[in-house]
């Protein structure tokens, strides 16, 4: 369920100064100070003194509330679902490389690998949705669209791109995804271009596009990420969180996770990618881009893969 948005729409406020802070709501109002929660999810407090720091934005009541979910959202201590998440798995990086050279020794270059994940000769497949969407996702083809005012024809590109390539999104949800009211098509089709061509701070411009995408029930981080990955995948990251979740703590990297899918938490996954890139790189593996990495993630972090690891400390103890 969507939240219910409040009918006064909350102030918006930034520091004159401190621009990078981002946005923020007011939380509490206290006698020599003001608390204010900004978008990232950082509690400030600002003391009297230097009231006069904070800039009131001027802002459409449903960016502001936007900005107020996002913030609200984006704390961590207020997410029981974070703190369900933590465990880290039982298994290190070195044991995810085994796995993967177990099961495809020429790496990502491996045949069987080609063929079930880039989808070599398969239209359904990765390397056919980076193709498509170099061609329809490009910032040339969008700015085209977007100049001319066809927003309706930037909706039917990307969803043709998330509903064209197997084991990636649910059909029913880009079915959703398709319905979206014809005054929205401008909205999503001017933050579409901003999330993957803007230079805006990467967490406002995920937060932006996820709500621009005006899916019913909310977008799933499959939904939230492919397009943006199969249009640049040497930039952005294709999630599936169950296994995202485990390989950031298996990093051992700050993890502030919600199942809605949220610019801190993309950027905590973008993190974790690019770690992984380059751990991988140093093993001798060769990702071509996150596309691959994504998909050494979901490989060896499944729970089977897990197990097999966890399960031959016990067997040798057995055993002696």
């Amino acid at each position: 369920m969507t939240e219910p948005t409040p009918a006064i729409p909350p102030r918006i406020f930034q520091h004159g100064k401190r621009q990078q802070w981002g946005r923020a709501v007011l939380l509490e109002e206290l006698s020599d100070r003001r608390i204010f929660l900004f978008e990232d999810g950082t509690e400030r407090a600002i003391h009297q003194e230097y009231y006069e720091k904070m800039d009131v934005l001027p802002c459409a009541p449903d960016e502001a509330h936007r900005i107020d979910r996002a913030a609200r959202r984006n704390r961590p201590s207020t997410s029981t679902k974070t703190k369900a998440a933590l465990k880290r798995p039982e298994i290190d990086f070195a044991q995810q490389v085994a796995i993967f050279k177990a099961q495809f020794p020429g790496g990502f270059q491996d045949p069987e690998y080609l063929v079930s994940e880039r989808g070599t000769g398969d239209d359904r497949l990765k390397d056919a949705a980076i193709s498509r969407a170099a061609d329809v996702m490009s910032q040339e083809a969008l700015g085209e669209l977007i100049e001319e005012g066809n927003f309706a024809a930037v909706l039917d590109s990307a969803a043709g791109c998330l509903e064209g390539t197997s084991g990636t999104t649910q059909r029913a949800e880009i079915t959703r995804f398709r319905a979206m009211p014809d005054g929205a098509h401008e909205n999503y089709a001017r933050a579409l271009m901003e999330m993957l061509y803007g230079e805006g701070p990467l967490a406002r411009r995920f937060d932006e596009y996820v709500l621009a995408m005006r899916i019913d029930g909310g977008a799933s981080w499959p939904a939230a990420t492919w397009l943006l990955a199969c249009a640049l995948p040497t930039e952005f990251v294709f999630v599936k969180p169950t296994y995202f979740k485990k390989q950031t703590l298996v990093l051992e990297l700050d993890l502030t996770y919600d199942s809605n899918p949220n610019g801190a938490t993309y950027e905590q996954f973008q993190r974790a990618a690019q770690r992984c890139q380059e751990r991988l790189i140093a093993a001798g593996l060769k990702p071509r881009d996150l596309i691959d990495v994504a998909a050494f993630i979901n490989a060896t972090l499944t729970p089977s893969a897990i197990r097999s690891v966890s399960e031959k400390p016990r067997r040798a103890k057995k055993e002696a």
